[in-house]
């Protein structure tokens, strides 16, 4: 698809998304002509560089369209990272929170590892610890499951270590992942670096 300005009397009054039809040099003095549109710069690294403009300038034949193309300045590489930042954030809420695999009963399952269960299981615990009676084994609900199984205190004073001890592995990554972003230099390495990669 090839741009073309209508101009007339020196000054663009539209844009056309086609070829004109005709030879545009004989048309009568003062009628518009479709100029082809030519574009200066208008490649460039979007990681990193910013393209600005364009300058408009009329020309006898054509139309110029000149951006000025320059290296991301250290703000805008600072927002590049925070938005970075997030992704490595969001993807550690993911994986701390997604279900675990933990063996009861001799059996292996996958439980809920989210806050509500966390909390659950820490509710539960400390009315243990508390000596609060609780059965042994009580029921708790994998996931998937609509049928309990019976799990004793020690499995599940484990399957809160486990959450925990999971959590404190991403928690490390995470930091690792964060402080790699925060070091790249340019546009093109903080965009290439793979917020959803290297968690296990």
């Amino acid at each position: 698809m090839s741009r073309h300005a209508l101009v007339q009397g020196g000054e663009i009054i539209g844009y056309r998304e086609y070829a004109p039809v005709g030879d545009q040099s004989k048309l009568a003095a003062g009628k518009p002509r479709q100029l082809p549109v030519v574009e200066v710069n208008a490649e460039y690294d979007a990681e990193s560089q910013v393209r600005e403009g364009p300058v408009i300038t009329v020309e006898s034949s054509r139309v110029l369209w000149t951006y000025t193309v320059r290296a991301k300045n250290a703000e805008e590489l600072d927002l590049m990272r925070a938005e970075k930042l997030v992704e490595i954030e969001q993807r550690f809420q993911i994986m701390a929170q997604s279900p675990i695999n933990f063996t009861v009963g001799g059996k292996s399952y996958d439980w809920h590892a989210d806050d509500e269960a966390v909390q659950n299981i820490s509710g539960v615990v400390l009315m243990i610890l508390a000596g609060v009676p609780v059965p042994n084994p009580r029921n708790w609900t994998p996931v998937g499951s609509t049928a309990p199984v019976a799990i004793t205190h020690d499995e599940l004073i484990g399957l809160g270590v486990a959450i925990a001890q999971r959590k404190d592995e991403l928690f490390a990554i995470k930091k690792q992942k964060q402080a790699d972003v925060r070091a790249k230099k340019t546009g093109s390495a903080i965009a290439a670096y793979d917020a959803a990669a290297g968690w296990v």
